[in-house]
């Protein structure tokens, strides 16, 4: 375990970190897959939109 656990509150960013890992793998890889699956969703979106036909 990293020491920034200990002085979290000095970090902000390192502690959303570990918060992020204390949530259980099978829960951060399905949001993972959801944002991939959405920014696929917008990149096609945004491909169709800028070329016409």
């Amino acid at each position: 375990m990293p020491r920034v656990t200990h002085r979290g509150q000095f970090v902000p960013k390192q502690g959303k970190e570990i918060r992020r890992a204390a949530i259980p793998s099978n829960h951060s890889r399905q949001t993972q897959g959801n944002i991939a699956l959405l920014r696929a969703i917008l990149t096609s979106l945004t491909v169709v939109m800028s070329y016409p036909g």
